[in-house]
């Protein structure tokens, strides 16, 4: 089974709103559960949790709770994650298309075709 692209509680990425910078952390996989926190300046405090799955809804800390803001910071979270996701994928494509050792490496060096790696 493949490796998370990111382990357990690890830092995805952030946005800003204003004087507000949103962190993303990933909190739990199989379901990918991701927590939003916010920093205005007094430190970061939780904004939401939510899973990485169709229909699913966030869950609002406190004051968050019916803010304006919510759907904003829901879309922008999610925006975060799939670059992450599009990122990976795009990692895992380049290394299918690169080229055979032996294509790669100049002519002093060893490779498949050139075991004593002389030109």
């Amino acid at each position: 089974m493949a490796e998370p692209p990111v382990p357990e509680g690890a830092y995805i990425g952030e946005f800003r709103r204003g004087p507000a910078i949103f962190t993303v952390f990933r909190i739990a996989v199989k379901p990918d559960r991701y927590r939003v926190l916010c920093s205005d300046g007094n430190g970061p405090g939780p904004v939401c949790v939510f899973a990485d799955e169709p229909g699913s809804e966030p869950r609002w800390h406190g004051a968050w709770n019916g803010d304006e803001w919510c759907p904003w910071i829901d879309a922008e979270a999610r925006k975060v994650i799939a670059r992450l996701k599009t990122r990976g994928r795009r990692r895992a494509d380049r290394c299918r298309r690169s080229r055979p050792l032996s294509a790669a490496a100049p002519d002093h060096m060893p490779s498949p075709g050139n075991p004593q790696g002389r030109g």
